[in-house]
C-alpha cells in the first residue's frame, strides 16, 4: 500500500509530466533551422595583358568567371575595353589601351584561330598606342588554352592596317608579332627574334614584363634568355631579374617534349630552391619560344625542379 507522502509526490510529477506535453503541443517552439554548409568556389584567374606606368605591356592575372573558351574570350576582351564595368577588375596602377565604345560584334573560334568582329570605335586609337593595344589583344587570348592565332574584323571587314600609321599587319595575329619590341643588332641582314621575361613590382605585387628582342645574335635562343636575363645592365632599367649575375647554363637539351637545363648553382642566389619569380620567368620566356610541354631544371648533376608549361 502506498504511503500518502509518496502518493502525493507520484500525483506531483504526473501532473507536471502532463502540463509539460500540453505546453508541447499547443504552444510549440519555433522550428529550429540546421543551416546548409556553405560552399566557397575558388576564384577563377586568367593571364592578361595590360599597360603598366611604364608603358609595357605586362602579363598580369584578373578574376574571371567563364570557363568555356568562347565566354572567357568575350569576358578578357570586356576587360580590355575602356569604359566597361570590367574594367573596375583590373589589378592596381594598370590600364588598357582599347578605345571607349567599342562593342564586340561577335566572337568565334574555329581550331586554333579565334575571330574577333568589332564596330568602328575601335579605330579611334591614338597613334603611339596602337601597336601597344594590338600586342596586348593578341598575347591575352592566346593565353587561352588552344589559341594560337588571332584575327580582327571591323563590321567583318578585315583589319590589315593600323589605323593611324597605315602601317600593314597580318590578317591572322600570333605571337610572332612580337612584343615590347627592342632592337640589339649591328645588322639586320640575319637577326631573329627573342621573346624573354622579365619582372617588374607594383604596390607589392610582382608580375612580368615580355620583351621580344630583334638581335644578329645567331645563338640558340635560350642561351640569348639567359644572357639577358643575368645581365648586370638590362636593355631599361625598369627590366629586372632574379636571375643572380654570373649564373651560368651549362648544359641543355630536348628530351620527349621537355626542354632540361643545368646550371651552375647561382641559379639558387643562395636558397635551397629556385625562387619562383626565377621559375616563372624562364617557364614563360621558354614557352614563348619553344614548342615545348615542360622544363626541369639540374644543378651539380642533380634535378631540382620539373614544372609544366601550361597556358592559363
Amino acid at each position: 500500500m502506498i504511503k500518502n507522502g509518496a502518493f502525493r509526490r507520484i500525483l506531483v510529477a504526473s501532473f507536471a509530466l502532463l502540463i509539460t506535453i500540453i505546453s508541447i503541443y499547443l504552444f510549440p517552439k519555433d522550428e529550429v533551422k540546421i543551416p546548409s554548409k556553405t560552399i566557397y568556389k575558388k576564384a577563377m584567374t586568367s593571364a592578361i595583358y595590360l599597360i603598366d606606368k611604364n608603358n609595357y605591356v605586362a602579363r598580369t592575372t584578373i578574376n574571371i568567371d567563364a570557363t568555356e573558351k568562347e565566354a572567357k574570350a568575350i569576358e578578357l576582351i570586356n576587360a580590355l575595353i575602356n569604359g566597361t564595368n570590367k574594367n573596375k577588375y583590373l589589378p592596381s596602377g594598370f590600364t588598357t589601351y582599347i578605345p571607349p565604345g567599342t562593342v564586340i560584334n561577335k566572337v568565334s573560334i574555329e581550331e586554333d584561330t579565334i575571330t574577333i568582329d568589332f564596330n568602328e570605335n575601335f579605330l579611334n586609337i591614338k597613334n603611339l598606342e596602337e601597336e601597344k593595344m594590338i600586342e596586348s589583344l593578341v598575347y591575352t587570348l592566346t593565353e587561352i588554352d588552344g589559341i594560337k592565332n588571332v584575327k580582327i574584323l571591323i563590321n567583318g571587314n578585315n583589319l590589315n592596317k593600323l589605323p593611324i600609321s597605315g602601317k600593314n599587319i597580318p590578317n591572322i595575329l600570333s605571337r610572332s608579332i612580337g612584343i615590347n619590341r627592342k632592337i640589339k643588332a649591328n645588322s639586320f641582314k640575319n637577326t631573329q627574334d627573342v621573346t624573354t621575361y622579365f619582372i617588374n613590382e607594383i604596390n607589392n605585387n610582382k608580375y612580368y614584363i615580355p620583351v621580344t628582342l630583334t638581335t644578329d645574335n645567331k645563338g640558340e635562343k635560350i642561351e640569348i634568355i639567359i644572357k639577358e636575363l643575368e645581365a648586370k645592365d638590362n636593355i631599361d632599367k625598369n627590366l629586372s631579374t632574379y636571375i643572380s649575375a654570373g649564373t651560368i647554363l651549362q648544359n641543355y637539351q630536348i628530351l620527349e617534349n621537355e626542354f632540361n637545363m643545368e646550371f651552375n648553382s647561382l641559379i639558387l642566389n643562395g636558397l635551397d630552391n629556385i625562387s619562383e619569380e626565377v621559375i616563372y620567368g624562364l617557364a614563360l620566356s621558354i614557352k614563348d619560344n619553344y614548342d615545348i610541354d615542360k622544363i626541369s631544371i639540374d644543378v651539380n648533376n642533380k634535378q631540382i625542379l620539373a614544372y609544366a608549361l601550361k597556358n592559363s
